[in-house]
């Protein structure tokens, strides 16, 4: 028997796109699966659009998020999957896209096997499907769980939230849900908390889904908001705590840490002129447990600052600024 997948989609205020998300669905050449639609309070009209969608396929489901569970897409997903019943999960976004024969290559590629996370490639559009020839990330056929949540300290996101179909099982065992308020790298903080747990992964090296890539003033200026930057330190420092609590294993995590979180709780808010939410974040990094220095961090602090000034990063600081920058850059490949 062929088993069941759950596809859990949040929503809000997006009915002018889901209905191009719920065809890709409609339109896959696997038969087994549920789709659950889970509305975080929409005003326009997407219970109508939906409706009309259960009309059509009794597969499709649509529940409005309790009123008890906090507002945003995390509590939305944690919701459709309580009521899910599919031995493996996948979470699409409401104006992100399947391709046909997504739900079997995967299933195909799962056969039988103790697969915990497969990983897909996702492509990457804005209007339509080849409007641009940029991919989420690459990823390696010979996936790795330690390999891979090295590239998630260095922020290079190998995959995006679709591109993972999760045993539920596994799911359950990493915490069996995203963190509910959580409102900016919520898919950095569960997948880190996944692979922690040492998944078993295989990887399907063809993209199967497509990302919608907003690049609206809009989007732009949230990346750069301090409520993004409270909520990215947070994911980064709720990991740090997990990554911890194994020194053997954290061993080969402890660098890579180290540089995200100077890069990210230091450099990143300066940059912005948040000058004082390095301090604050600083309070709540476990640099004991972590085997972090709390003086380096000081340090960088105060020279990120004071190269504010033109003249002092020129001619005070000089190259001991630029090594500084070389250390705390990021090397990634995501969206390129």
């Amino acid at each position: 028997m062929q088993p069941l997948v759950s596809i859990i989609i949040p929503t809000y205020n997006r009915a002018h796109l889901i209905g191009e998300t719920l065809n890709s669905v409609l339109n896959q050449t696997y038969q087994q699966w549920e789709c659950i639609v889970v509305d975080d309070g929409s005003t326009d009209n997407t219970e109508t659009l939906l409706q009309t969608y259960i009309h059509k396929d009794p597969r499709f489901q649509y529940h409005k998020r309790p009123g008890v569970m906090p507002k945003g897409g995390n509590s939305c997903r944690n919701f459709g999957f309580e009521v899910s019943k599919g031995m493996y999960i996948i979470f699409l976004d409401s104006d992100d896209l399947l391709i046909p024969n997504t739900l079997q290559n995967r299933i195909t590629h799962i056969d039988n096997e103790n697969i915990d996370m497969l990983i897909s490639l996702s492509g990457v559009f804005k209007l339509k499907i080849g409007d641009t020839d940029k991919q989420w990330n690459t990823i390696d056929k010979n996936i790795a769980a330690t390999n891979s949540l090295i590239r998630f300290l260095k922020a290079d996101m190998p995959w995006q939230t679709t591109g993972v179909t999760w045993s539920r099982d596994f799911f359950i065992k990493s915490g069996g849900a995203w963190h509910p308020t959580l409102k900016a790298w919520q898919d950095w903080e569960l997948h880190c908390r996944a692979l922690i747990n040492q998944p078993n992964l295989k990887a399907i090296v063809e993209v199967d889904n497509y990302y919608r890539y907003f690049t609206d003033d809009g989007i732009a200026n949230a990346y750069k908001s301090k409520d993004y930057l409270k909520a990215m330190a947070s994911a980064i420092i709720t990991i740090s705590h997990l990554l911890t609590r194994d020194k053997k294993y954290y061993q080969n995590m402890k660098v890579h840490l180290e540089v995200l979180i100077f890069s990210m709780l230091i450099k990143r808010p300066v940059s912005l002129k948040y000058f004082t939410l390095p301090y604050h974040f600083m309070t709540k990094i476990p640099f004991k447990s972590a085997g972090l220095s709390r003086l380096k961090f000081i340090k960088i602090y105060i020279i990120e600052i004071l190269s504010r000034s033109t003249k002092i990063r020129k001619y005070v600081l000089g190259n001991y600024y630029k090594k500084q920058q070389r250390f705390l850059t990021l090397q990634t490949t995501h969206l390129k």
